[in-house]
């Protein structure tokens, strides 16, 4: 009998894990559209996010740079083979 009353547990968990998935998912179907107005962020911290920023793109267009290289070796071999 002990090992039915675990399994009647676990069916009980499981159940109560599905309803609240489906409670999640019936609020995210419900989500609504934010518009940002405006907000608060000093000259200085700005300046310091826009050079991290920068410096974040320098290793982006490397890899930019490098894949359009090889896309175009690629193609350029197979269009100009003589």
């Amino acid at each position: 009998m002990l090992p039915e009353r675990r399994f009647d547990n676990i069916g009980a968990t499981v159940e109560r894990i599905i309803i609240s998935i489906s409670n999640e998912r019936e609020k995210m179907e419900q989500i609504q559209k934010v518009t940002v107005i405006d907000f608060e962020m000093s000259f200085w911290r700005m300046v310091t996010f826009m050079v991290k920023w920068a410096f974040a793109a320098i290793p982006a267009a490397i890899i930019l740079v490098i894949t359009w290289t090889i896309i175009t070796l690629v193609f350029g071999g197979i269009l100009f083979h003589h």
